[in-house]
């Protein structure tokens, strides 16, 4: 069995069942934008992305009030389990690494997001990621940028230094009380709903140009 398998964002995830892909059809929309000589940019994401977060996404997107309640808070709590593969969350940061699609963006991404679980803050919101991250190889751009997700996290023999200005508070290695920083923020369950969707969704927008 493959260690990973591609997300259409572009992350790498541990191989699940509930990992598919999905395949752009024709229809009206592409034709129209054909007949009107525009180029389809409609994503041929050849990737995979979990089903059971974009279910929650798009249930969530129809009645945002979801995220009061108990049983839909549990099915993002699960969801979160399942991508992680219930393994340590450093382990799929630096797993990260292996993807050829791990850009300038991407790199930021990962550590807006463990500097949100370290502070309770992001540099950028967490609506705006939603149009930042796309799958694309990686350039030599790209490649010098820094990638260190391990200094986040509180690990015995830590080789990486980082400034205590990027991680005030240092992150628990496990599981379980990393998601329960997560959601102990008060935005903390909607935060990581859209950190799961940019990361494991399904990315099959048009974008005429």
């Amino acid at each position: 069995m493959a260690q990973y398998v591609v997300l259409q964002s572009g992350y790498l995830s541990y191989p699940m069942d509930d990992l598919v892909r999905s395949y752009p059809t024709q229809d009206k929309t592409a034709l129209q934008l054909m007949n009107l000589a525009k180029a389809d940019r409609r994503t041929n994401n050849p990737f995979h992305y979990y089903r059971e977060i974009e279910s929650i996404f798009k249930a969530f997107e129809d009645t945002q009030q979801l995220l009061r309640d108990f049983d839909f808070r549990q099915r993002i709590l699960t969801a979160a389990k399942r991508a992680f593969n219930d393994r340590p969350p450093y382990q799929w940061y630096e797993m990260q690494r292996h993807s050829p699609y791990l850009t300038t963006m991407h790199r930021r991404f990962v550590f807006d997001t463990l500097n949100y679980l370290s502070s309770g803050a992001r540099n950028i919101g967490i609506d705006s990621w939603m149009n930042l991250i796309e799958a694309r190889d990686t350039t030599d751009v790209d490649a010098r940028v820094l990638y260190e997700p391990s200094g986040y996290f509180d690990l015995k023999q830590q080789e990486t230094i980082m400034a205590s200005s990027l991680r005030p508070r240092i992150l628990p290695p496990d599981l379980i009380p990393f998601i329960q920083r997560w959601v102990s923020y008060p935005d903390g369950f909607r935060d990581m709903l859209y950190t799961l969707y940019i990361t494991f969704g399904k990315q099959t927008e048009y974008t005429p140009v």
